[in-house]
This record gives structure tokens, sequence and C-alpha cells, in this order.
């Protein structure tokens, strides 16, 4: 896993120095993890950023417990790999948004509280939704209308339409998505 995120990355930061000569840029954001920050903000409240590799260790036995989940390996080394601010792709001509990860441990803060939001709205949302993503992580957005998830079942990757009620499968696990991913929209 690690070594296919450190590939996209490398391809998807390529691209942004290749059509803009810079690195890429993200809106300022006093949360995120200033480590990541390179440079100064500019006239437009942007400042370009790095991915980092992960150096913190994290103990996920408490995290399960808490849970009362058990995390698959995949996400475990998704959410430990490399810190980021940003990171877009197109899969097959759509665009893929990823959550940052930039505080890895405020990240699966994040899941856990997901996980229990899940669980308190099973009475009153829809019981469709809640039996689709009942072991799904949410890691980000499809085309800007649909949550992305990783199926921690089965390891796909999966967006859901809230609308239709429906869980589609859009890569079966990180490294078919990653390996698929482009950093730039192919015509």
């Amino acid at each position: 896993m690690k070594k296919i995120l450190l590939n996209y990355l490398e391809r998807y930061f390529c691209y942004w120095h290749k059509k803009t000569g810079l690195l890429p840029s993200v809106p300022f954001d006093g949360e995120f993890n200033t480590d990541l920050y390179v440079g100064e903000v500019n006239e437009y409240g942007y400042i370009q950023w790095i991915y980092q590799e992960n150096t913190k260790k994290i103990n996920f036995e408490q995290i399960e417990k808490e849970m009362k989940m058990i995390l698959r390996k995949e996400i475990k080394e998704y959410l430990t790999s490399y810190e980021f601010l940003e990171l877009i792709g197109f899969l097959d001509g759509k665009l893929v948004c990823f959550n940052a990860i930039n505080d890895v441990k405020q990240n699966i803060e994040k899941i856990v509280l997901q996980q229990k939001y899940l669980k308190e709205i099973e009475k009153s949302a829809d019981v469709r939704d809640c039996k689709a993503l009942k072991n799904c992580i949410e890691i980000g957005s499809y085309q800007s209308m649909f949550e992305l998830y990783f199926d921690n079942e089965n390891g796909n990757i999966v967006m859901y339409d809230f609308y239709c009620h429906k869980k589609t499968v859009i890569a079966n696990n990180f490294e078919e998505l990653f390996e698929k991913l482009t950093p730039y929209k192919k015509v």
C-alpha cells in the first residue's frame, strides 16, 4: 500500500510541477499540520504544500475496541503511510478527492466519531443507508456529489449515492484505485 500511494503522490506532484512550475497549493488553514506547508501564503490566500512520510506509530487495538470493528490492514496502512493536504485525481474521467491526512491521530478520531454517528442515527436514518455503510470508512468524495468509502468488509473502494441508496464499487481495492488514478483528466 505504501509503495502504491507514494507512486501516485509522486505522479501527482510531477504533474503539478510540469503544469505550474510549483508544488500543489491549498487554501491556507491554520488547523492543518504546518509541517506540510512550503513557503508563504500568496495574495489569494493559498500556500504550497508537500507530502511527508508518517513517522507516528498508532496502536489500533484500542481504536478497534472502541469502534467494535477490526480494521483491515489496507485501511490502517493507508491512514498511516503518508500525510497530505489535498489529493485528487481522475478515475475513468471522474473526479476523485481524498480527505486530507495531516494528523493521523485526528483522522482516526474522525473515523471513530463517524462510526458512533452511524450507530446513533440508525433509528432516524433510512435503514438502507445505515446497512450499506455499516462497515464503511469515509475517505473522500467522488464526482463532488457522492461520498467515497473504503468498505472494511471486503476492501472495495465504493461511492455511495444517498438519494438512490446505492453503493457502487469503483475499485476492488486501494491498489487498483491508485494504479488507475491519473492526476489529470484524460480527454
